[in-house]
């Protein structure tokens, strides 16, 4: 879809617009990293089931 839309895209926005367009994707990229906290590790998931209930009680 984005590659049919590209000439429209193209003239309606500058080269300067593009690359603003992706700092600013970038910034918004590494700051939803950080703000995430890698999140996922920070839940403790148990080895074996036989430890499950350690963590759940």
């Amino acid at each position: 879809m984005s590659y049919i839309l590209m000439p429209f895209i193209t003239r309606l926005y500058t080269p300067e617009d593009f690359g603003e367009f992706g700092l600013i994707m970038r910034i918004v990229a590494f700051l939803a990293v950080v703000g995430a906290g890698r999140y996922e590790f920070a839940i403790p998931l148990p080895k074996k089931m036989s430890m499950l209930f350690m963590y759940i009680g």
